[in-house]
């Protein structure tokens, strides 16, 4: 008797690798095309705006070929959890492109907040350290840049009133449902996820160790997405002017995600 569930994955696992192979000759040509372009650039930051812009991208840039990597090398369930970041990065610079002066002002101010954690953090994992005149001048000096903030960031981990589920949701609401709720899923314990690591039967656990081909596609699709908006919003601040072939990816993209 044919195992209908065994399959259904079988038949899956084959369109998401003819899928992966189209995905994964665009994706080089987009890594070689963006390094390319990254090394060749001298750009002035003229605003708080030009410099949010230029960081998320870049992060974006090297999380997206790290996702590629990943798929590569067969692991794409652990490329869906670096999706959800690159989703995140995608997402935050939509939405402070819509307020550019005021959002990238609030976004950079929130470093003094974002750098006292990672300061409580050195202190907690080497406590040799905390307590010490260089931690306490530190952290005086960073209470310090705090009070000049206007801003009142709750939670401290967060530089906008809105989370990161809000955000995404009004700049990318296809990818939200499509791919950013499904990330999430992945990055946290789930027993949704189980299958992915264990197999179970006749009461024998089988433990999936090895590298597989599922999922490739999932993962290098929506992530190519995320990164040309990225890659287009980039290219509009900085005045950048891509070739052709680059325009018609990202106009493709577009159309699917934007």
């Amino acid at each position: 008797m044919v195992d209908i569930g065994d399959e259904l994955e079988k038949n899956l696992a084959e369109v998401d690798e003819s899928l992966y192979k189209e995905q994964k000759a665009q994706a080089n040509e987009i890594i070689d095309y963006v390094h390319q372009l990254l090394k060749d650039l001298t750009i002035a930051a003229r605003t708080d705006f030009q410099r949010v812009t230029a960081f998320l991208f870049v992060k974006g840039f090297l999380v997206f070929e790290a996702i590629n990597l990943l798929c590569e090398q067969g692991h794409a369930i652990s490329a869906t959890i670096l999706l959800r970041t690159l989703l995140e990065d995608t997402a935050h610079l939509l939405y402070i492109y819509k307020r550019p002066q005021k959002r990238s002002k609030r976004f950079l101010a929130h470093g003094p907040a974002g750098t006292l954690v990672m300061l409580e953090v050195l202190g907690y994992i080497n406590p040799g350290f905390s307590g010490t005149p260089l931690y306490e001048e530190a952290k005086k000096s960073i209470l310090a840049q705090r009070a000049g903030v206007d801003y009142d960031y709750r939670p401290e981990y967060s530089w906008s009133t809105k989370s990161h589920a809000e955000i995404i949701k009004e700049t990318l609401p296809k990818l939200y449902y499509g791919f950013w709720k499904s990330a999430c899923f992945v990055a946290h314990p789930n027993i949704l996820e189980f299958s992915q690591y264990v197999r179970e039967k006749d009461g024998q656990l089988n433990l999936q160790s090895e590298p597989t081909k599922s999922y490739r596609a999932y993962s290098l699709l929506a992530s190519q997405g995320a990164f040309v908006l990225l890659l287009d919003k980039f290219s509009e601040v900085f005045k950048l002017d891509l070739s052709p072939r680059m325009k018609g990816i990202i106009e493709e993209q577009k159309k699917l995600y934007d």
